[in-house]
């Protein structure tokens, strides 16, 4: 089981497939069955069909194809990549995190409170990256100033 998740993980970001795994340990505990957010995210990111719409727009377009999307996890490991890479490379990892997490909107906003990570998101994915790659968690950026 774990090699194949690594192996979908690989897929999905290449070399940066530990983000990939970290990710998927957060959100389901490797369960691509796993179900939250009141039954709108499903598997082993935890998507929402409105995520996987907007970075695979062809799914957004039928309806029962974009039900079907949403549990599979090769379907989401593309959604996943497209994404990663839908940011500027110089975009820390962390801030990639609280977006997956948060939608975009909702990040945004909340870069604009004193809290900008309430779930405390971030840091739980950073220790399971770090323990992942046998390295030291980073400290989390603040998000951008309200300036």
């Amino acid at each position: 089981m774990i090699q194949a998740l690594k192996s979908l993980c690989e897929y999905s970001l290449g070399d940066d497939w530990q983000h990939a795994m970290a990710l998927l340990e957060v959100e389901s505990g490797g369960n691509e069955l796993a179900v939250g957010d009141g039954g709108r995210s499903r598997g082993l990111w935890q998507m929402h069909a409105d995520f996987i719409a907007t970075f695979l727009p062809h799914f957004g377009e039928n309806g029962l194809a974009l039900a079907v999307g949403a549990h599979d996890p090769f379907i989401q490991a593309d959604a996943l990549r497209r994404f990663w890479h839908a940011f500027p490379p110089e975009t820390p990892a962390a801030e990639r995190y609280r977006v997956f997490h948060y939608g975009a909107n909702g990040a945004a906003r909340l870069a604009k409170s004193d809290d900008p990570d309430p779930d405390g998101y971030v840091p739980k994915v950073q220790k399971r990256y770090a323990k992942n790659t046998g390295t030291t968690p980073q400290p989390t950026p603040a998000a951008a100033s309200n300036d």
